[in-house]
């Protein structure tokens, strides 16, 4: 079952790859960013009253996907394209450990 896992990350990985050069992303990736951004968005306006923390986390949080797909740019990813081969090695790592919990 691991072995599945890691491959189905790695060709995640590879896919995103070729797809994101300095932080640009592809355009399933922007649909996918507005819509869930706008969801949540939603959900925090939803709220708002009853629970104003988590509101106010799920609008911020929301609008940054929102933008991110407006947009096209992901400094999280521009940023990742930057990272060295050690820390982008490290930074697998804790993708696969949280994808398999």
């Amino acid at each position: 079952m691991n072995k599945i896992v890691d491959y189905g990350v790695k060709a995640l990985h590879e896919r995103m790859d070729r797809k994101c050069v300095n932080g640009k992303i592809g355009g399933s990736e922007r649909v996918l960013s507005v819509v869930a951004g706008a969801f949540i968005v939603g959900f925090g306006l939803k709220y708002i009253t009853r629970r104003p923390l988590l509101a106010l986390s799920g609008l911020s949080s929301g609008g940054a996907l929102v933008y991110r797909g407006l947009t096209g740019r992901c400094v999280i990813k521009a940023e990742f394209d930057k990272a060295d081969k050690e820390k982008r090695e490290e930074i697998e790592f804790l993708e696969r450990r949280y994808i398999v919990k």
